[in-house]
């Protein structure tokens, strides 16, 4: 509120959303948007949206919507023919298999733990694969705040991906140099998914009911 006595606020969105509902009133909540004057949306499909959502409110709070596409797409073109420097092995001489699963585990819509042993017994049994496991920065934060692993476990778990020659930790900011140099991406609900899928790679996404 503060800053929108002096600036115009604009929102882009973090990540594309089709959700209706509670979840929509969470991602767009009135207390924030009443002090924006311009939404950017990614596509004539999201405005339909907007304007239904809008509708609930009074003019005076509502934003102005602004076709713009998604922002976060305008840089992927020189990705094209990227290649990341995690790899073990040049581009060909293996299955290149991205793992991203969700962070937390309270939603019941994640597969961290249902996978995190399993894949490092897949990247034993196979060894023309080459695994990339992608945690959200948040992902062991969390599994020991909720008493799923100890401090312990995860600089052991860690040390799984350190001493496999065919297994990487990705700890980096960067990813999408790993995303277009990649084979396949297994993951659960994701904010970068779109992002991948413009990689035109496919991607194996790993349900729960919730």
């Amino acid at each position: 509120r503060d800053v929108s006595t002096y600036a115009k606020l604009c929102y882009l969105s973090y990540g594309t959303f089709l959700f209706a509902g509670d979840f929509e009133r969470t991602v767009y909540p009135m207390d924030f948007f009443n002090w924006v004057s311009f939404h950017f949306y990614e596509s004539p499909l999201h405005k339909a949206q907007l304007d239904a959502y809008y509708r609930l409110y009074p003019a005076h709070q509502r934003p102005q919507c602004v076709l713009s596409g998604y922002a976060r797409f305008d840089g992927l073109e020189r990705y094209r023919e990227a290649e990341s420097p995690l790899w073990p092995r040049p581009k060909g001489a293996s299955q290149r298999v991205i793992w991203t699963p969700r962070w937390t585990t309270g939603q019941n819509n994640a597969h961290f733990f249902d996978y995190k042993d399993r894949f490092l017994q897949l990247c034993d049994e196979n060894r023309d694969m080459d695994l990339v496991f992608r945690p959200h920065p948040l992902t062991f934060k969390e599994s020991i705040a909720r008493a799923q692993m100890t401090p312990q476990e995860v600089e052991d778990y860690k040390n799984c991906y350190r001493t496999r020659a065919n297994a990487v930790l990705d700890l980096r900011p960067e990813y999408l140099d790993t995303f277009h140099s990649s084979d396949a991406r297994v993951t659960d609900i994701s904010s970068i998914m779109p992002e991948y899928l413009a990689s035109g790679k496919p991607i194996v996404y790993c349900h729960k009911e919730d």
